[in-house]
């Protein structure tokens, strides 16, 4: 028995120091690079912050889904209405206002328009 419940708590460890983060509020600028690379400016960040790459997957995300964030957060964008990217696993420490910019963004979970 003692050996399940030390099994359990390691593995429960792996996941000490981590958050899920939701990131709201409107996108300034949207910027794809010729490298495919997809980044936004944010009110929650203010600076550039990569979310994924529309020509090879990046940490998973797929190119299809790519284009999907990159739909929402442009339409986002022009109809200036709010959007929210979350993110799992975020260190502790993190918050929304200094996540990581441009490359050293976590990549998010999803992106969705908000009213």
């Amino acid at each position: 028995m003692k050996k399940y419940l030390s099994i359990a708590l390691l593995l429960a460890g792996f996941n000490a120091g981590a958050a899920d983060l939701w990131c709201q509020g409107k996108v300034s600028r949207v910027l794809t690079y010729s490298s495919g690379e997809l980044m936004i400016t944010s009110s929650w960040r203010g600076d550039w912050t990569t979310i994924c790459n529309v020509e090879t997957p990046r940490a998973g995300i797929p190119v299809g889904v790519c284009k999907n964030w990159y739909s929402q957060l442009s339409a986002a964008t022009v109809a200036d209405r709010e959007v929210i990217v979350y993110y799992s696993g975020v260190p502790d420490g993190i918050s929304c206002s200094n996540l990581g910019t441009y490359g050293g963004a976590p990549v998010p979970g999803y992106v969705s328009l908000s009213k």
